[in-house]
This record gives C-alpha cells, structure tokens and sequence, in this order.
C-alpha cells in the first residue's frame, strides 16, 4: 500500500451521462460530504455509440460531467469511486478520477 494517500480534492470525469448535471450536484450535497463542488457539463455530437464508440444518430446527444469536489472528509480513490459508483447505480459509466493537490487547481 505504498504510495496510497488519502485527499480530500479530486476531479472526476463521468463520460456518456444521460443526466443532468443537476442531479450529481444535489447527490453529492445532499449529506455533509461535500465542502466545495464544481460541476461542468460538456455535450458532444455528434452521438456516439457509448459501446462502440462509433457514430450512431439513433443515440441522443451526449455528455460529458467534469465534476471538480472538495470532500469535508479525506478518502482514498477507490473510495471516492464507490461513492460516484453509488450514485450510478451500478450502470457501467466511463470514469476518470484523479488527485487534485488543491482547489486552486480548479481555476487553472
């Protein structure tokens, strides 16, 4: 287990969401887990097929949710994922979840 630390700030992308990014935000504020949350929504088109990856005009537009949050608590990575993964339900999303070394990162 060496190397592994615990964080409190972490950017986490969530690719091919067919939410809105509305409804990350109230999840993850609901409880007292949350210091500071960012929540960008990017669209993509056009569609692609989230399991091949190619172009598909039957699949609606989609998105993308760069979201940037400042937890009250330190957690290891993997524990920050089963908190998104929790809010997926166990749908199979892309994720990417990374470190931040502060929230001053968030305005670069």
């Amino acid at each position: 287990m060496a190397g592994r630390k615990r964080s409190h700030c972490f950017c986490v992308t969530i690719n091919h969401a067919d939410w809105s990014k509305s409804c990350l935000g109230e999840y993850l504020t609901a409880g007292n887990l949350v210091k500071r949350l960012a929540i960008g929504e990017e669209k993509y088109s056009p569609p692609l097929d989230p399991d091949t990856g190619s172009v598909d005009d039957t699949v609606a537009v989609g998105r993308h949710h760069h979201c940037f949050i400042d937890f009250v608590d330190n957690y290891f990575l993997v524990e920050v994922q089963d908190i998104i993964n929790l809010f997926l339900g166990g749908d199979p999303y892309s994720l990417d979840i990374q470190v931040c070394k502060s929230p001053k990162a968030w305005l670069i």
